[in-house]
């Protein structure tokens, strides 16, 4: 017994096809979309990244440069101003240690270190011993030196991912 297909059966199974195709397409779209939201994510965070290295190292800058402040501060015996100094670099050692946990200790070091050195500046008596000062500008020395070697790890590490990157792309 032969079947004869009217044109609604035929009309059916080229809708029924057509969906079939439809779907088909619609999911290989759904996979480009995902794998297009993936790169997006991975970019965003690798510009994120880049910030955050970017605003550290500026952040180390502007520390030495209050650094430089403090000790030229300090060599003309302005203590008052001194404290300003010292107070702001606190703040600003710890933002940096927030903002870098695995850090932490490292900064805390710091900021230790200037809690002592802004006491001693506190009850400081220049008359009675005027080599606290040269003892003060060298331990404020060693931190900047240790933050400036901070600094410029942050930097060559920094360009050496930026070059790996461009090698990879």
């Amino acid at each position: 017994m032969e079947v004869k297909l009217t044109l609604s059966d035929w009309l059916s199974i080229v809708g029924t096809a057509i969906s079939l195709l439809g779907f088909t397409i619609t999911i290989f779209q759904l996979k480009k979309t995902k794998n297009a939201a993936d790169a997006a994510q991975v970019a965003s965070n690798e510009a994120k990244n880049t910030m955050q290295q970017l605003d550290t190292i500026v952040s180390m800058q502007k520390i030495n440069g209050q650094f430089d402040e403090l000790k030229t501060v300090l060599r003309h015996n302005n203590l008052a101003v001194a404290i300003i100094y010292i107070t702001d670099l606190r703040k600003s050692i710890a933002s940096l240690k927030g903002a870098h946990s695995n850090d932490a200790s490292y900064f805390q070091k710091h900021l230790n270190i200037l809690t002592t050195i802004h006491s001693k500046i506190e009850n400081i008596d220049i008359k009675t011993d005027p080599e606290i000062i040269r003892d003060i500008i060298l331990q404020i020395s060693d931190i900047q030196d240790s933050i400036c070697e901070r600094s410029s790890n942050n930097i060559s590490t920094f360009q050496q991912e930026k070059e790996n990157k461009n090698v990879n792309a």
